[in-house]
């Protein structure tokens, strides 16, 4: 099955997280940073999805950006999102 017809929503989900957070997020939160573990794993998924395919990089382009300039790099819960970022870019 063709697993990147996905990646839209994978990149709302981020971006949600990324800009506001989402419900109940303050359960999520650490250190600062909505939810990094389910923010690596979908950085990790999309890299995976993405690889050999314009079109899927296209759509990621975007998410890839806000994640790199929202990030905060001071702590290492930061860092890791930020290495995730760079790897799939």
């Amino acid at each position: 099955p063709d697993f990147r017809r996905h990646i839209p929503t994978l990149v709302r989900t981020l971006r949600n997280m990324v800009q506001s957070g989402y419900s109940n997020a303050a359960e999520y939160d650490i250190v600062g940073i909505t939810d990094p573990f389910l923010q690596a794993k979908i950085l990790r998924l999309l890299r995976l999805l993405g690889t050999g395919s314009v079109d899927a990089s296209d759509d990621m382009n975007d998410i890839l950006a806000q994640v790199a300039t929202n990030t905060e790099g001071a702590k290492n819960t930061g860092n890791a999102i930020l290495y995730e970022c760079v790897l799939t870019i």
